[in-house]
C-alpha cells in the first residue's frame, strides 16, 4: 500500500489512570485471541505500508491520573492541546527513521494549598474548648488539585528530529513549563510547595 498523504484534523484522546494504576487505553485495546494455527498465518506475502506524508493539525489529548491520590498528594490533571505533528516517510516493515517535527501546548492542573478554617467565634485558635478537649486532631485536609482556566498561561513544546521503531534522535525545546503542575508526582517526596517555571 502506497499513500502520499494522510491528514487528520482536530483530532481528541482523553486517557485515565485510575486508582488502581489500570490505564484505560490499554483496557480498551486488549485483542482477543487469534484463532488458527501458526503456520496458517504466516502464509501470505508480508503486509507493507508506504506514507510519504503525515499531518496532524489541532490535537488535543487528555490525561487524568488518580494514582497519586493514593499517595497523600492529588490527582493529576494534563491536556496537550494545539498539538501539530508532520511525519515523513513512514515505511512499514520501517527500513529507515522516519522525519518528524511537531509542537504543543501543555496546561496542567495545579494543587492549592489548603487554607486553615477559622476558628468559631469566642474560641481561641490553639485552646481547645472544654467539648474537644481529649480528642485527636484530626487530619489536615487534602490537597486539592485547581484546574488552570482556559486563558491562563501554558507551556510550549517544539521537538524535530529522527524515530525509527527502535530508537528516536529528537531535539526538543521549552518554554513557560510551570513547576506546580508536576506538583501531584513530587509532593509525595518533597514537603515545600512547588512551584516555579522552566524555560
Amino acid at each position: 500500500v502506497h499513500l502520499e498523504e494522510v491528514g487528520l484534523a482536530g483530532p481528541r484522546l482523553k486517557a485515565a489512570r485510575d486508582r488502581a494504576g489500570r490505564i484505560n487505553l490499554l483496557k480498551a485495546s486488549a485483542a482477543p485471541a487469534r484463532t488458527g494455527s501458526a503456520s496458517t498465518r504466516s502464509q501470505g506475502v508480508p503486509w507493507q505500508l508506504r506514507l510519504d506524508r503525515l499531518v496532524l493539525e489541532n490535537g488535543h489529548i487528555g490525561w487524568t491520573d488518580a494514582l497519586p491520590a493514593t499517595q497523600g498528594g492529588s490527582a493529576a490533571r494534563l491536556g496537550v492541546e494545539s498539538l501539530g505533528l508532520q511525519v515523513k516517510g513512514i515505511h512499514w516493515p520501517m527500513e529507515r527513521p522516519m522525519e518528524l517535527q511537531g509542537a504543543f501546548q501543555l496546561r496542567a492542573s495545579v494543587p492549592s494549598t489548603p487554607v486553615a478554617a477559622a476558628a468559631p467565634k469566642g474560641v481561641q485558635r490553639g485552646r481547645p474548648t472544654p467539648e474537644r478537649r481529649g480528642k485527636p486532631k484530626s487530619a489536615p485536609p487534602p490537597v486539592k488539585a485547581v484546574p488552570l482556566e482556559a486563558g491562563a498561561d501554558a507551556a510550549r513544546f517544539e521537538f524535530a528530529g529522527t524515530a525509527s521503531d527502535r530508537a528516536a534522535d529528537l531535539t526538543a525545546t521549552v518554554a513557560d513549563l510551570r513547576l506546580a503542575g508536576l506538583a501531584p508526582y513530587l509532593q509525595t517526596q518533597l514537603a515545600p510547595v512547588l512551584d516555579g517555571r522552566v524555560g
